[in-house]
């Protein structure tokens, strides 16, 4: 994989993220992204997006216990 890859994003994870932010519109939000690499045409297709937080504390410790979980 040394040439450039493109990521295209379904329109359920969009959505997701989309609402998880217009919920929480003051506080900054944080989630993952799943999604399956395609050799051929080397895209990222972005099936799923999973929303862990949304609050004004660090990243780290919430990415941590999530990612355990």
């Amino acid at each position: 994989m040394g040439g450039e890859v493109k990521f295209q994003l379904g329109q359920n994870p969009y959505i997701k993220l989309v609402l998880h932010a217009l919920k929480h519109r003051v506080s900054s939000v944080n989630g993952i992204l799943i999604g399956r690499l395609d050799d051929a045409s080397s895209t990222v297709d972005i099936v799923d997006a999973v929303p862990l937080s949304h609050s004004q504390i660090g990243l780290l410790p919430t990415l941590e216990i999530a990612l355990i979980q």
